[in-house]
């Protein structure tokens, strides 16, 4: 089997991930809110507004969507973000999810310090999307002191 082409493709995390986050919110608002009415005390209050909190930020944060740069040169994962995640890592990616036309992978440093959850929809990624494919499940290429 040959190995996968170097594959470098611009990220960002499609709409249809940003709307299941915000309903996973909504959802977490709607729940807590019952919950707390139905038992009625200060307790339940006080965990209920921490559920909010929460789920606030959690829409807030998928508010600021960070646009990463991830390439595959042939050898290893690069990860490159915007902003405050302008540093480049290298390390290895994992598919965790993968179902046809969307994909949720898992990057993780070399020195395992970092670690980024990629969401990506087949829509976002028109002609990177077979190449992307390619080098995550093409055989890795040997290391140096591997003998065959």
């Amino acid at each position: 089997m040959r190995a996968a082409p170097a594959v470098s493709l611009a990220l960002r995390s499609g709409a249809h991930w940003r709307m299941a986050l915000t309903g996973l919110a909504a959802f977490v608002v709607v729940v807590t809110g019952a919950w707390a009415l139905d038992r009625g005390d200060v307790v339940s209050l006080g965990g209920a507004s921490l559920s909010w909190a929460y789920a606030a930020a959690l829409v807030w944060r998928c508010r600021q969507a960070t646009t990463w740069q991830l390439a595959w040169d042939g050898s290893g994962w690069q990860l490159t973000g915007d902003g405050r995640y302008a540093a480049a890592w290298r390390g290895e990616v994992a598919v965790m999810i993968d179902l046809g036309d969307a994909l949720l992978l898992r990057f993780v440093s070399t020195d395992g310090t970092s670690a980024v959850w990629l969401p990506l929809q087949r829509g976002d990624l028109p002609a990177g999307w077979h190449p992307l494919r390619c080098a995550l499940y093409s055989p890795r290429p040997a290391s140096a002191g591997a003998t065959g």
